[in-house]
């Protein structure tokens, strides 16, 4: 009978070869040529985003922003719809894998870092749109946080600024959430790709990475720290862009529940998008990648878009309840929306179509979850068109009334940051891989670990001697690679449980339980709970930093320096949002410092450009889990796990060492029993 959960691709397994061959698998689809219809798909992105951003740019540029449909009644048209738009889908993806991971959900394994890549792709297309619409592009800086040439500086207290901040915040730390992930992969494709530069690129990425337990302590800690920065911030983020509208006097914008109103729109245009993502991965890549994205996962994504559809139905009668008790021009905007087709059309794709996905054969159907996807999307564009479009079309009296036309510019610039997007996206999976190989290997193969002997794994850990003042990792001593962690294991508590020998240190593929003893030894977890220190730390500096920018510019400097607004700290409401977003960057900022302090990323003989130390391994196929002890101590080691039975490759020696021929290589040297 067929396991319940056999195509859930997190099932814990004994199978250590077979997990080696989806690793050798995934290494191999990330160097292969790509396929035809791979290459006419990129072909065709690139040419839609060259010739959509390309010739509206040199459009704009000789002729100005009237090239576009906005008018004096209507001067948000397209460019803010799509911002908002592309915004939504950004913000949705880091929050979708930093919310699994803090609820410990291991199925996120295979959309996680999808969800992550789509975020930076998102908010880079989105970033096309304001930059146009400003008119003036190369003035675009004067938003930032400096004083202008007219003297005049950025009011903190405008929700336009805020936006700048949120956006720019989120960026940044999405790119360094994601990349801090990256790490652990880089390290294991600097060490198994087989042409030189690439080598060379992952080296340089991997920071000279060599999986000890004082690294995976830091960096498991600082992957926690900072999915709780990034949830309050993606929130904030999104919150902040509806202030654009509901700060404003505009019927249709004017409202209190846009906020969670956006978020959650935010959020299931994000998930459809992702589901959108990884059918198409599955249906482009190898089996070794597309084997992994399994009908569980993808009936996973479906309830996420069910339970969401149901809540954006509650935000449309939440809106249409307070127009009808507002009455005279609300209760009109509100009529003439109903009387919208398009109104109607959003309605079905984001709260009625959805609700196929109640039947479970059809949540798991890419036959059924392909063209609800795309509803979801056309119905969170059409969203989008009606708050900013429509509300601007219909005036505050009928002499107001206007009608909005895009033009073939509009259209080409939609067209541009849908190939930008593809084509990004395309490109970055041909240098990342699409899901997190040490994750993926932690949850298959940590998942059925039993302590050796059997029993309880914390008593296990509290009988294993601490061998006291153990050093610093070094480059030195004797390499001992074991071919799954049951062994590394065994050797480990071997070794330590003899007298007069000791580990100098442990390596592996991901934070196995000798990985942890060695944490333990070395201060890993003290090092690790050192970060929340250093979050706190940052966030405290933001702060300051923010509230030094305000005192600066809000209470020192002249009224018509700040767009003759009132100034002084009474207008401290409108300076939340950026202490706020401040607040986090700082934190943000520092913990990824932290990471690299406590991981030893910037200690010289490690080196920042994946040129590690002399000694230090680089594994190979069957080599995974590494166990270092004092190049004194080698014949001794050699014999206690000769005596134990135990199968082991030594890799190399300490070179200062006395050897037969042969003996200092990073390669195989000898096999054991």
């Amino acid at each position: 009978m067929m396991n319940e959960h056999s195509d859930d691709p997190v099932v814990p397994t004994n199978d250590h070869a077979a997990v080696r061959r989806m690793v050798e698998a995934v290494v191999a689809s990330m160097e292969a040529r790509t396929g035809l219809l791979w290459r006419c798909l990129f072909a065709l992105a690139v040419v839609a985003a060259v010739w959509g951003l390309g010739w509206s740019a040199w459009r704009i540029g000789a002729e100005g922003v009237g090239v576009l449909g906005v008018t004096n009644d209507v001067p948000w048209g397209l460019d803010i719809v799509h911002f908002v738009f592309w915004i939504g889908l950004g913000h949705a993806g880091t929050l979708i894998s930093a919310v699994l991971l803090l609820t410990g959900q291991h199925w996120r394994s295979p959309i996680a870092r999808g969800a992550e890549l789509m975020t930076l792709c998102a908010v880079v297309c989105a970033a096309i749109f304001p930059v146009v619409h400003v008119g003036r592009i190369w003035m675009a800086w004067m938003v930032s946080p400096l004083p202008e040439v007219s003297g005049v500086w950025p009011d903190l207290s405008s929700p336009l600024v805020w936006d700048v901040l949120a956006v720019s915040t989120y960026f940044s730390l999405s790119v360094l959430y994601w990349g801090m992930g990256l790490v652990p992969d880089c390290a294991v494709l600097r060490d198994r790709c087989s042409s030189p530069w690439r080598r060379r690129l992952y080296g340089v990425l991997s920071l000279g990475w060599n999986g000890s337990g004082r690294q995976w302590a830091v960096y498991e800690r600082c992957s926690v720290l900072l999915a709780v920065v990034l949830t309050p911030l993606v929130v904030s983020v999104h919150s902040v862009v509806s202030f654009d509208f509901a700060v404003t006097q505009v019927h249709g914008w004017h409202e209190t529940m846009f906020p969670p109103y956006f978020v959650a729109g935010a959020i299931l245009s994000g998930m459809a998008m992702v589901q959108l993502i990884l059918l198409t991965v599955r249906k482009l890549s190898p089996a070794a990648v597309g084997g992994y994205i399994t009908p569980r996962v993808v009936g996973m994504t479906s309830r996420f878009v069910l339970g969401l559809s149901l809540v954006m139905a509650v935000m449309y009668f939440w809106e249409a309840g307070t127009a009808l008790l507002s009455g005279g021009n609300a209760w009109g905007m509100m009529a003439a929306r109903c009387g919208d087709p398009v109104f109607w059309m959003m309605a079905a794709c984001n709260v009625v179509v959805p609700q196929l996905f109640w039947v479970k054969r059809w949540r798991r159907s890419p036959w059924v979850v392909v063209p609800v996807a795309c509803c979801v999307l056309v119905g969170m564009w059409s969203e989008r068109w009606l708050i900013v479009v429509r509300s601007l079309e219909h005036g505050l009296w009928k002499a107001m009334d206007s009608q909005y036309v895009p033009t073939s510019v509009d259209v080409a610039m939609a067209v541009g940051a849908l190939g930008l997007f593809v084509a990004m996206y395309m490109g970055m999976m041909k240098v990342a891989p699409f899901f997190s190989l040490c994750e993926m290997r932690s949850h298959l193969q940590s998942g059925v670990k039993e302590p050796v002997g059997g029993g309880d794994v914390g008593a296990e850990r509290a009988m294993v001697k601490n061998p006291g003042e153990v050093p610093e990792e070094s480059g030195g001593g004797t390499f001992f690679a074991f071919g799954d962690e049951d062994g590394l294991l065994r050797a480990v508590k071997s070794v330590t449980a003899a007298n007069g020998m000791h580990v100098v240190a442990v390596s592996a593929p991901y934070p196995c339980e000798a990985v942890r003893l060695d944490e333990a030894w070395h201060g890993g977890v003290t090092r690790g709970r050192r970060l929340s220190v250093w979050g706190v730390c940052g966030g405290g500096i933001g702060v300051a930093v923010v509230v030094g920018w305000l005192y600066v510019t809000q209470v020192l400097a002249d009224p018509l320096v700040v767009q003759g607004r009132v100034q002084g700290w009474g207008m401290w409401p409108g300076y939340v949002p950026g202490i706020f977003e401040g607040m986090l960057l700082g934190a943000g900022l520092a913990l990824v410092f932290g990471f690299l302090v406590e991981g030893g990323f910037l200690s010289r003989r490690r080196g920042m450009f994946g040129e590690v130390e002399e000694g230090v391994i680089r594994t190979e196929e069957g080599c995974d889990f590494v166990m270092q002890v004092p190049g004194c101590s080698r014949s001794l080691v050699t014999a206690l796990l000769e005596a134990e039975g135990m199968s082991y490759t030594v890799l190399c020696r300490d070179a200062g060492e006395e050897s037969a021929g042969g003996d200092r290589v990073d390669g195989r040297e000898a096999e054991g029993r």
